[in-house]
């Protein structure tokens, strides 16, 4: 038995890596990609806004790296064992890393860059506790710099994409697009350019602001990694080696709709969904087990093959479809109006209206 239950447990873990990569890659080979559903409820922010937005994810899950890349680097945040600088929690509960460095302008060959040599910045000392919310709010302002200038920097790069697309439907350049819609940056690559075409002037003129937002960007980067490293929040987890190797919590992230830490979103749904388990398992034993008694002592009879017939029918009907009949028929004031249609809640919440009450006369 004990050999058995630790084989199990050993295949679960293929299992678990094998369902979560395939997701994964669905959600990332969808159009759009891991962020297209941000993109989509932020599609009322003007255009500066949505690319600090887009910042921010880039910066948070390297969404311009490879798929494999990016999986590795999502179960980095799940896993107990943290590489690299230490995390740190702010007082909201929101896991804070270290920022990520821009990825360099394209096409050097076209452009060549060579990026700005950032001054010195003085070493700030180490944060106490006289020092910590002016720390905090200093390191804030930093942040937002950053954000701001990846922003800048991602916007005026998202914009030179789908001028070259237009370039290289110009000139005949092949395999230009991925299917995503996005421009292939190694079409380019053996490629020397047209001046002479009409589109020219305007795609030289956005390497040149590529060029001075990405100074910008990593100078503003250099600062808020200098104030990170003041170590103006309480860090994550326990330090094993320094700067190296960390012992942590998982990192679920935060919820771009609420601003709250998804861990801390989880735990406080946690209790409704216990309750709707706790209500439902004795209801489908107390169907289930009599059911299959009595089908195993009448094999064959007309019970056992309409039982049978119906508990295969009820288990293949999709979970979604029956949640949208059942809330179309039981909770909807137009069918029983038996249920809220949202929540566990309503005008006598504080009765637990849906739970058996007695009464004591």
């Amino acid at each position: 038995m004990l050999t058995y239950l630790v084989r199990r447990i050993l295949v679960m873990i293929p299992t678990l890596l094998g369902i979560t990569f395939l997701v994964f890659s669905l959600l990332a080979l969808a159009p759009g990609g891991i962020g297209a559903g941000l993109t989509v409820s932020g599609g009322n922010m003007d255009a500066s806004k949505l690319a600090q937005l887009q910042a921010r994810l880039e910066d948070r899950y390297g969404l311009n790296d490879p798929l494999l890349v990016q999986y590795g680097r999502w179960l980095s945040h799940l896993s107990p064992l943290k590489f690299g600088k230490r995390d740190q929690v702010s007082p909201g509960g929101e896991l804070i890393s270290s920022p990520a460095a821009l990825h360099q302008p394209p096409l050097q060959h076209w452009f060549p860059f060579e990026p700005a040599v950032v001054g010195v910045i003085p070493t700030r000392p180490l944060v106490d506790e006289t020092t910590r919310s002016d720390a905090q709010r200093d390191f804030r302002r930093l942040q937002t710099q950053y954000a701001t200038a990846r922003g800048a920097y991602n916007g005026t790069r998202k914009q030179l994409s789908l001028e070259l697309i237009d370039y290289a439907k110009a000139e005949g350049i092949g395999g230009a697009r991925t299917p995503k819609g996005e421009v292939r940056w190694s079409a380019f690559a053996r490629i020397e350019p047209d001046r002479a075409n009409l589109l020219w002037p305007s795609i030289e003129r956005m390497f040149a602001d590529l060029h001075r937002q990405y100074d910008v960007g990593e100078a503003a980067r250099a600062r808020m990694a200098n104030a990170f490293d003041a170590k103006p929040f309480e860090e994550a987890g326990i330090g094993i080696v320094p700067d190296v190797l960390t012992i942590g919590p998982p990192d679920l992230g935060v919820s771009f709709s609420s601003g709250r830490p998804v861990s801390e979103l989880i735990l406080s749904r946690l209790p409704v969904t216990l309750l709707l388990n706790f209500i439902a398992f004795p209801i489908i034993y107390l169907v289930a087990i009599p059911s299959g008694m009595l089908a195993a002592s009448r094999k064959g009879s007309l019970f056992d093959v309409t039982s049978g017939a119906m508990f295969l029918a009820l288990w293949s009907i999709p979970t979604v479809w029956a949640g949208v009949l059942a809330i179309g028929y039981l909770a909807s004031p137009q069918g029983l109006n038996a249920f809220p249609v949202t929540g566990l809640h309503d005008t006598a919440a504080d009765t637990w209206p849906f739970l058996p009450t007695w009464s004591s006369s």
